[in-house]
């Protein structure tokens, strides 16, 4: 099985196809038990087709290719210095292809070839995927909105089960975060 990522290329037909498939993973990201939902779900049909448009238009989307066949997307935007370091917003990889550990060769092919320092999974989900990041060299959790102004909603609804940003070792403002931020050690 061959797998590769590769940037998707700027057509209408690709901005839907992208579209269709940030909606199939968003109706499976809805978490009623902690009242969180993707808030892509609450967009109109233009507005997703809009925000797919402009994440390949800026170098942000990727197909996950498996075997020249598409097995799902990547959505790694610029973070820090553009052209440099980028953030893992997005890893969606379709059913039929998914428990073949594929997630984490594509995780693997990001922080590699892409240089993705920075991501985020729910405070739920730190102590299930403790091990598999810190295998990948993630080493810490800082909550989000004490450093990314995006996701302050999230604290001042005060969800029960918010983000985390997991950071990696090439992160460059690791050390900077571990000064200033409270931070939780996946180890």
């Amino acid at each position: 099985m061959k797998l590769t990522i590769q940037p998707i290329f700027d057509s209408p037909a690709n901005a839907d196809h992208l579209r269709k498939l940030c909606k199939q993973f968003a109706e499976g990201y809805v978490d009623i038990e902690n009242n969180y939902t993707c808030r892509s779900l609450e967009m109109n049909r233009k507005q997703q087709l809009e925000t797919c448009s402009f994440d390949i238009r800026n170098g942000s989307a990727y197909w996950i290719m498996v075997d020249n066949k598409r097995a799902g997307y990547v959505i790694a935007p610029w973070a820090y210095e553009k052209n440099k370091y980028r953030y893992l917003d997005t890893r969606f990889i379709l059913p039929e292809y998914q428990g073949k550990g594929l997630g984490s060769q594509v995780l693997d092919i990001l922080v590699r070839d892409l240089n993705v320092v920075l991501t985020c999974i729910h405070w739920d989900q730190l102590k299930r995927y403790q091990g598999y990041y810190v295998e990948r060299d993630f080493s810490v959790a800082i909550a989000r909105g004490a450093v990314d102004d995006n996701f302050v909603h999230e604290l001042e609804h005060q969800y029960d089960n918010p983000h985390m940003f997991v950071l990696h070792k090439n992160n460059p403002n690791l050390k900077e975060y571990q000064k200033l931020f409270t931070y939780i050690d996946l180890v």
